[in-house]
């Protein structure tokens, strides 16, 4: 599926790009003279493919450390269960 930006005004004036994969909104970027800064970041990505690839590792990093949260809390309930977790 291709890439593609739909390019917005913030109310300040400067340009930001919403990036869509497909139907898939996969985040916004400020865009800048020499490329695009993802939200919350500072590193300025000088493509947007590279602007892309960017948001999908963070999107990627989110749902790892949310799966080792919801290990870690299975583990706390298998210990609070006697090692033996209840069947469904």
């Amino acid at each position: 599926m291709p890439l593609r930006i739909e390019e917005r005004q913030h109310p300040n004036g400067t340009t930001y790009g919403v990036f869509f994969i497909g139907k898939e909104e996969i985040g916004r970027a400020d865009k800048v003279f020499d490329g695009w800064i993802l939200q919350r970041k500072r590193k300025v990505q000088p493509t947007a493919e590279k602007a892309a690839k960017a948001m999908l590792d963070s999107k990627l990093n989110e749902l790892r450390i949310a799966e080792d949260r919801t290990r870690k809390l299975l583990d706390d309930l298998r210990v609070h269960c006697g090692g033996q977790l209840p069947h469904n």
